[in-house]
């Protein structure tokens, strides 16, 4: 329980994985509530390496006025139901190791308006939805290593100004991004997957205008669904792909108005809806791989076929 006094350049103040105490050396084990709140001095903080994990109460890591980086590679574990670890309004960079995971309900990173990169690693499969990161709108680069679950009904819109997500899932399960999950996140260019996907749901990315690529890696032994409007009216989505996994199910305007030149999608007893690909003016190539079972009426509108070049491969 020593108190942290920090050293004469706040620039690099390190929370160390032991300290000296009447000449006795103690590990450092956890930072309990409002150990560094209201903390002025530091501007850059950084956990030291250890495997051992670090326990940060509520509110440890809060109201540091002039704080802008907290990184570090230590294992941490949140102690909160429901409360606040790291609330500092002028932190722009996050990267933390934790040992655990977020729920729907948890918000123990929250109230960081500067915020813009942020980096995670998470040890057990999460929930990410709208407590996720709470208030916390000015973020533009998101990383998340683990397995994780996009949640509904705009779960990721508080981050209006997101404009890079990559969900390190390798290794992981399947991810499935539920509906309208980032629907209408105008700034949002690219989104990554290194892992699988399960399920890219009801308007999980409509309207997100400036789109310009969706990619994620193949699900061994499993197929995919794709929702209707899933990426519709994205107008500058170019590159799209999920790897060699089997697609089994496309939804009506799924592609609608994407900016794609050439689809291919791995069949796996496939159903495909309606208007698919409505509006998608420059397509030239379309390539269903596999067993397709039922087209359910018009891919793309007459206009749209006229510079096509429509192929199809069973």
């Amino acid at each position: 329980e020593e108190d942290f006094d920090p050293p004469a350049d706040p620039d690099n103040y390190i929370i160390p994985a032991k300290t000296t105490l009447d000449d006795e050396e103690y590990y450092v084990v956890a930072i309990q509530r409002n150990a560094f709140k209201n903390e002025t001095r530091i501007k850059t903080l950084k956990l030291a390496d250890s495997e051992t994990v670090l326990r940060l109460d509520m509110e440890s890591l809060s109201n540091m006025p002039n704080v802008t980086s907290i990184t570090g590679d230590r294992p941490v574990k949140f102690n909160t139901i429901g409360g606040v670890v790291i609330n500092d309004a002028s932190l722009k960079t996050l990267t933390l190791n934790i040992q655990g995971y977020f729920t729907y309900t948890e918000t123990p990173i929250s109230g960081n308006a500067a915020l813009t990169d942020v980096e995670l690693t998470c040890s057990r499969s999460s929930a990410l939805g709208s407590n996720f990161l709470m208030n916390c709108g000015a973020v533009k680069n998101l990383t998340y290593h683990g397995s994780a679950d996009i949640g509904n009904n705009s779960a990721m819109g508080h981050l209006s100004n997101l404009e890079t997500v990559v969900i390190d899932n390798k290794g992981g399960y399947a991810a499935k991004i539920n509906d309208s999950a980032f629907r209408e996140m105008t700034a949002l260019k690219s989104v990554e997957f290194t892992g699988a996907v399960s399920g890219i749901n009801y308007c999980a990315f409509y309207g997100d205008t400036a789109l310009e690529s969706f990619k994620a890696g193949t699900y061994a032994g499993g197929s995919i669904s794709i929702g209707d409007w899933a990426f519709g009216n994205d107008t500058a989505l170019a590159e799209f792909t999920v790897g060699e996994t089997p697609v089994n199910s496309v939804g009506g305007s799924a592609f609608q108005a994407v900016a794609l030149k050439k689809i291919y999608l791995k069949a796996d007893n496939l159903t495909v809806n309606s208007y698919v690909f409505w509006g998608v003016s420059n397509l030239e190539e379309l390539w269903f791989d596999g067993d397709v079972s039922e087209f359910k009426g018009q891919l793309i509108s007459q206009w749209d076929n006229q510079n096509s070049s429509v192929k199809r491969v069973i």
